[in-house]
């Protein structure tokens, strides 16, 4: 295969990021009969970076010049446009996605709990906070806390937590074995859990890593199966149910990323 190169990577390189994923966790397999209409076409050359980017559409000569519209970066990758534009970021283009896949990992989680009335699901969203003066996820008649993890499950009876925290990294396991070592490393919830013991609530933490393509680690399946368990080791839960919740969470991902690369040249958002 003829290898095309720019900027220092080939467009094959680009695409075996995702093709690795795929390969591991084939959520776009999974989810093909489920697309809209043109987004397995979106996702592949989302993966190859072949979509039309500023920066692409100067290469292929139908522009002159190759700067993103809303920050001026002289290279608008459809990474760039997808996770690295500092004015996406602060008109919280990010966040919109990323508090959509929470709500659908929130939704899927009451829908598991919904027989158990002394468990609780918070999320770091409007009406599924545990408080909002000030705005807590953690309950705050259990610890007081600033720090809000994205979302906390509470057995009020054992007065077990257990807290998650998403991150939608770039497409592929380097960035997402990333994103969850930052995460988990971060001092803040360190401080969280430390705070947790010494007050004698039985604790866990975990990350969830979802990319802005839809892909996840297989061991996610498993990690999220046994969290949930640990809250209320009860449960009716299964791993393919985990890994259908995981699979709802990552097409909301990837619609998601779609809207945003489709409104790359918007300067106003939502």
């Amino acid at each position: 295969m003829k290898r095309i190169s720019y900027y220092g990577k080939s467009y094959t390189g680009k695409f075996a990021d995702s093709a690795e994923l795929e390969t591991s966790c084939r959520t776009w397999n999974r989810l093909l009969s489920s697309m809209h209409p043109g987004q397995l076409s979106f996702l592949l050359r989302a993966a190859s970076d072949t979509l039309p980017t500023a920066m692409n559409l100067r290469r292929w000569n139908i522009q002159c010049h190759a700067k993103c519209v809303l920050c001026d970066s002289s290279r608008p990758t459809t990474a760039h446009v997808l996770g690295g534009c500092p004015v996406a970021l602060s008109q919280e283009r990010y966040t919109y996605r990323h508090d959509l896949v929470i709500q659908s990992l929130v939704d899927s989680f009451i829908r598991v709990y919904i027989d158990l009335p002394y468990i609780r699901v918070y999320a770091d969203l409007p009406n599924l906070r545990a408080s909002e003066s000030p705005p807590s996820t953690l309950p705050p008649n259990v610890i007081v806390t600033p720090f809000r993890p994205d979302i906390v499950i509470h057995n009020t009876v054992t007065s077990s937590i257990l807290l998650f925290e998403l991150t939608c990294p770039l497409d592929s396991a380097h960035h997402l074995e990333q994103a969850r070592s930052r995460k988990q490393n971060k001092a803040e919830y360190h401080q969280i859990l430390s705070e947790l013991d010494r007050l004698n609530v039985t604790n866990f933490y975990e990350t969830l890593e979802i990319s802005v393509l839809g892909h996840f680690q297989q061991f996610s399946v498993t990690n999220t199966y046994n969290v949930l368990h640990f809250i209320d080791k009860d449960i009716n839960i299964t791993r393919s149910l985990v890994r259908r919740m995981l699979d709802d969470a990552s097409k909301v991902c990837m619609t998601a990323s779609q809207r945003i690369f489709m409104a790359r040249d918007c300067r106003e958002w939502l």
